[in-house]
C-alpha cells in the first residue's frame, strides 16, 4: 500500500537504496525515478506522463515528495572558473576567496540561478495533479572536501562534469560552493511557499557546524549515499504520521 511518493532525478537515489536497506523505514514509500537524456526506461526510470497518472489517482491523505530540484548551484559553481570569484551574501560580511577575487554582487548570482532553473514545467504539472499535500526536497549541502570530490572524479574514464574537466580546471572553493547552495536552498523554498508547498531542509545530523554535509554520508563527486537517504525516509514517516493522524481526528 502506497503511503507516500518520492519523484526526482538522481537525488532519489539513495532515497530508493535506503528504502531497500532499510525496508521498515521505507514502508509504503514508492520511489520514482525520472525518465531522462542520461537514464531510460531500461534503467530503472519511469516516464513522467506514467508518474503524472500514479499521482492524479492518490487520495487527499498520500502527499507527494518533489526531489528533482537542487542541482544549479553545481552546474554554476562546482568548476572552478578562468578568474576566482566570490560571493557577499545579505547579512554575510565574510569573504570566501582571497583579497584579489572578483565579487559578484548577490542578486546578479540569483538573477542567473532563476535563469536556469526557468519554468519547471513538470513541477507545475505535478502541483497541478496533487490531491493531497506536496513537498520539496532540499538536495543535499555540498561536501567540503574537494579532494575527494576531485578523487572521484579521476576514477571516471569522462572527467567532465556539464562539459568542464573537473581534474585539469579544479574545483570552486567550498565556502564559495557552500554559498552558492544555500542561494539555490532559499529560491527553491521560496518557491515552494509561493505554490503552497511544505519544503524538507536537509537532516540536521546530516549537517556539520560549517553547514557543509557530513563526511559520513558522501556518496561520489555530487551525491549522498544511503544513510542520508535513510535520514530523508525519517522525515517523510514523520510527515506521514502527521497526516494519519490528522486524517484520524477529523
Amino acid at each position: 500500500m502506497i503511503r507516500a511518493v518520492v519523484i526526482g532525478q538522481s537525488h532519489t537515489v539513495c532515497i530508493g537504496k535506503a528504502a531497500q536497506i532499510y525496508p521498515d523505514l521505507g514502508r509504503g514509500v514508492a520511489v520514482f525515478r525520472l525518465e531522462s537524456k542520461q537514464v531510460s526506461v531500461g534503467d530503472g526510470s519511469t516516464p513522467f506522463n506514467e508518474i503524472l497518472q500514479i499521482i492524479k489517482g492518490l487520495p487527499e491523505h498520500i502527499p507527494v515528495f518533489l526531489s528533482f530540484f537542487g542541482t544549479v548551484h553545481n552546474v554554476i559553481g562546482l568548476v572552478r572558473q578562468d578568474a576566482d570569484f566570490d560571493l557577499i551574501l545579505p547579512g554575510d560580511k565574510d569573504s570566501s576567496q582571497s583579497n584579489g577575487s572578483k565579487i559578484v554582487p548577490f542578486h546578479a548570482m540569483e538573477a542567473a540561478f532563476n535563469h536556469y532553473i526557468g519554468k519547471p514545467s513538470k513541477a507545475y504539472a505535478i502541483r497541478d495533479a496533487a490531491n493531497g499535500e506536496t513537498f520539496l526536497i532540499s538536495s543535499p549541502p555540498p561536501k567540503a572536501r574537494n579532494d575527494f570530490i576531485i578523487a572521484r572524479f579521476r576514477e571516471k574514464s569522462d572527467k567532465k562534469y556539464r562539459g568542464k574537466d573537473v581534474v585539469e580546471m579544479g574545483l570552486n572553493n567550498p565556502l564559495l560552493r557552500r554559498k552558492m547552495w544555500s542561494i539555490e536552498r532559499d529560491l527553491n523554498k521560496h518557491w515552494a511557499d509561493i505554490n503552497g508547498w511544505g519544503y524538507l531542509n536537509p537532516p540536521q545530523n546530516a549537517v556539520d557546524k560549517a553547514g557543509f554535509l557530513e563526511e559520513r554520508y558522501y556518496e561520489d563527486a555530487t551525491h549522498a549515499n544511503s544513510e542520508y537517504g535513510a535520514l530523508v525516509l525519517l522525515q517523510i514517516a514523520g510527515i506521514i504520521e502527521k497526516t494519519l493522524g490528522k486524517l484520524r481526528h477529523g
